[in-house]
């Protein structure tokens, strides 16, 4: 069971409800108990809270320093690189759907291939960053790894929850 829209929706409730059933604060109780850093990319994302793009960019550099030595400015873009692009990973064409009406009949999306993610490019990259394809391409190792701890924190945070509220 995906647990992102019950705890989204839990981080606006208040503590009403039965012993007998699981309740909002019980998801939250479950949630609080996860790294902070998935708790804060899953606010982020999936409960809108802008104020925790900071230090979730903050922790994810911190995360990734333990990794490897590289300097700070660097770790720092490929983490912005990493983060906006998990935050913005929907096709803007279908808008995530994988399909676009083409003469009242639905078919795959051209822009992602029926996919509905959309997909960064080196150029993507530099033009955001206001560097070159090629520096950007030197960063493409590390921005993969940094997408690589946010994928696992998130996949986390939701066998964190799943565990204490007993649903694995």
């Amino acid at each position: 069971m995906n647990f992102k829209e019950p705890v989204a929706a839990a981080l606006h409730s208040n503590l009403d409800g039965d012993d007998l059933k699981e309740r909002p604060v019980d998801r939250l109780a479950s949630f609080a108990k996860a790294d902070r850093l998935g708790t804060l990319l899953w606010r982020l994302k999936y409960a809108n809270d802008a104020t925790c793009y900071t230090p979730a960019l903050f922790l994810l550099v911190k995360e990734m320093e333990a990794e490897r030595k590289d300097n700070f400015h660097f770790r720092q873009n490929c983490a912005k690189i990493a983060l906006d692009e998990w935050l913005a990973d929907k096709c803007i064409s279908c808008l995530g759907s994988g399909e676009v009406m083409q003469e009242s009949l639905p078919v795959p999306c051209p822009v992602c291939g029926g996919h509905a993610i959309v997909h960064y490019t080196d150029r993507d990259r530099a033009r955001k960053l206001g560097i070159t394809p090629d520096q950007a391409a030197k960063m493409s190792k590390r921005i993969s790894n940094a997408q690589e701890i946010i994928t696992n924190m998130d996949r986390k945070v939701n066998r964190t929850v799943a565990f204490n509220l007993e649903k694995i």
